[in-house]
Parts: structure tokens; C-alpha cells; sequence
């Protein structure tokens, strides 16, 4: 149940609403889309997490992330307003089924003082080998709550280099969750930036590697 998002091969496939989301004037639409439509969130946001401060320009010093920066596919927008608390998850599945490079990216900007619960998904079909680079950048304004799970349940053949940075504002919980149980190779770098007086982050994760994993 709830908001369901694909994105296949590094394109937005699909967005499937959910009536309680809709009701609460919940947004999750292609990124590109909502550079037109909420270009004020987009650009306070998009890529701001992932510029280096230091001088006040500058890339990250990870190459993957600056190739998902200028080169990003498939992207997706998550706005959850102020107050609202959701009582439904907003999930996101990246699938894979192709090879190649796909470079997924998530912008997701939780309102203040309001609850949400994003779910984050990787799966692959078998006997394919592809590189996924995503990018996925969080922003939990004052007072709100996020609980976020990601999953990675790749088949062999799958390397996968994701960043999920979120930044935590004043007096709000992150409770995040990264379960990893497939690929080849998969990297994943959980940031979060408490920036706010009386923001609280509790990261968990979980990796499962079997022979030839990493």
C-alpha cells in the first residue's frame, strides 16, 4: 500500500498515488516535472546536499556522486507539506533489467512538524550486469519524522554506489534502516547532517555478503 514510484533501468516508469497522500496534498511526480512546477523546492534543494562547503564551491570528492550530480536519468520528487502526518509509506523502487550505467536520484523535502515513512527498494533481474549510481538527498525540516528503510536485494552482477545524505533540522527524528542482501558490489554512504539544536538520528544497517561480494 501507499505512494508506489518505479524506476526502471534509470527512468521513471510509473508513479502509482495512494487517495490518503493525494488528500494531504502529499507531491511525488518526475523530478523533471517538478523543476517546472516546484522549481522554488528544486532549486533550494537539488544538489545542495551534495556540494562540497568547503570555500562555498566544489563537488563531492566522490567521482560517482559528481557523475550522478551532472548526469542524473531518472529522477523523482517527494514533498511532504507541513502538519501532515502520513499514515501511508511512500516507496521507490529502482529495478534493473538492462545493462549499462543508470543513474537514479531522489529529492524528498519532509515539511515541518509532520510524519513520513520512505521506503527505498533495489532489485534486479538475474544475469544482467549493470552499474547503478544514485543519489538520494533528504531534507527533514523542524520538528518533522522520518523513518527510512532502503533495500538492496540485487541480483549477481550488480554494482551499486548509492549516497543517501539527509539533513536534519531543528528537533527532528530520522530512524533509518540500510538492509543489503544482493550484488556484486554495493556501497552505500548513509550521511546525515544535524544541523538544527535538537536533531536525533538513529542508523541502523544490516549487510548479508555471500562468496564474491563486497
Amino acid at each position: 500500500g501507499g505512494v508506489q514510484v518505479t524506476i526502471v533501468d534509470g527512468a521513471l516508469t510509473s508513479i502509482a498515488q495512494h487517495p490518503t497522500a493525494e488528500a494531504a496534498g502529499v507531491v511525488v511526480t518526475d523530478l523533471r516535472t517538478a523543476a517546472k512546477d516546484h522549481d522554488a523546492l528544486v532549486e533550494a534543494h537539488l544538489g545542495r546536499l551534495t556540494t562540497s562547503v568547503e570555500g562555498g564551491t566544489g563537488s563531492d570528492e566522490d567521482r560517482t556522486i559528481t557523475l550522478n550530480d551532472a548526469a542524473w536519468t531518472g529522477g523523482v520528487f517527494i514533498h511532504v507539506p507541513d502538519e501532515v502526518e502520513l499514515s501511508v509509506p511512500i516507496s521507490v523502487r529502482v529495478h534493473v533489467t538492462a545493462p549499462g550505467a543508470h543513474l537514479p536520484r531522489v529529492l524528498a523535502v519532509i515539511g515541518r512538524h509532520s510524519r513520513a515513512m520512505l521506503y527505498l527498494e533495489h532489485t534486479s533481474v538475474s544475469g544482467v550486469s549493470a552499474l547503478v549510481d544514485e543519489v538520494a538527498e533528504i531534507v527533514v525540516q523542524d520538528g518533522a519524522e522520518l523513518r527510512l528503510a532502503t533495500l538492496q536485494d540485487w541480483e549477481d552482477g550488480i554494482e551499486h554506489l548509492g549516497l543517501q545524505k539527509a539533513e536534519v533540522h531543528r528537533d527532528a527524528r530520522v530512524v533509518a534502516l540500510a538492509f543489503t542482501i544482493g550484488g556484486t558490489t554495493v556501497r552505500l554512504r548513509p550521511e546525515f547532517d544535524l544541523v538544527g539544536p535538537g536533531a536525533d538520528v538513529r542508523p541502523l544497517g544490516v549487510y548479508m555478503a555471500s562468496d564474491g561480494q563486497c
